[in-house]
């Protein structure tokens, strides 16, 4: 049975930073984003048709979506919001595929591997993520943004912002490990079928797989429209 590793395995040991299977899958995923999206542009038309068109409707059907749920600040954010959800997805997508993990670099080490079954690669999407959410907070509503957490008004308000600078971390602990958790439990799940009943048997299970990383991409994605839509309140 193929050895399960919860940490990444190293593929190039620079100078300055270590870059890892799961971080190198990263690179390739935005780069595949990046030829996409330069492809597309081309292809835009008023009547798109076969797969232009199915990505299209995906595209309107998420910022109606979005719409929905900030209807005064969706359409500014939208791109925000959609470009997460495609990125999540997207990894975990690629990192499921048995073409791409079978690809090995010597006998023993991984080329690739899901890029959020690497704690270290959730929590830095986490990080960024909330700080992007609390910059464009702090541009939207100034000085009032910043009020929710250090509030000198009264002994009482002061002690809720300190409360809420702490909830502010819990969720970047809870993003990082809800996807974290569900990709590698998924990951694992993949490997122990597939070495017990290779072949034919790990396709069910593929297939949830693909459903389970499109839904933690679109949870992902609304939580951080939920939590843009609580900090741009006054």
């Amino acid at each position: 049975m193929e050895e399960i590793k919860i940490s990444p395995e190293v593929i190039f040991d620079g100078p300055i930073f270590k870059i890892t299977n799961s971080l190198f899958t990263s690179f390739v995923v935005s780069l595949v984003i990046l030829i996409f999206i330069f492809f597309f542009r081309k292809k835009i038309s008023l009547m798109p048709k076969g797969f232009y068109n199915f990505f299209e409707s995906i595209v309107e059907a998420f910022y109606n979506f979005v719409l929905e749920n900030l209807p005064e600040k969706g359409k500014k954010f939208f791109p925000l919001i959609f470009t997460i959800f495609f990125y999540i997805f997207l990894n975990n997508l690629f990192g499921i595929l048995p073409i791409i993990s079978g690809v090995k670099i010597g006998q023993d080490q991984h080329l690739f591997r899901s890029t959020f079954s690497d704690i270290n690669m959730t929590i830095a999407l986490a990080i960024c993520t909330m700080i992007i959410v609390h910059l464009l907070s702090l541009k939207e509503l100034k000085l009032a943004h910043l009020k929710k957490f250090l509030n000198f008004s009264n002994p009482i308000n002061f002690f809720i912002g300190i409360l809420e600078g702490f909830s502010e971390i819990s969720k970047v602990v809870s993003f990082s490990f809800r996807l974290f958790g569900n990709i590698f439990a998924g990951e694992v799940v993949l490997v122990i079928i597939g070495t017990i009943l290779p072949l034919i048997a790990p396709m069910p299970f593929l297939a949830l797989e693909m459903f389970i990383g499109f839904i933690q991409a679109l949870i992902f994605s609304f939580l951080i429209m939920m939590f843009l839509k609580i900090n741009l309140e006054h």
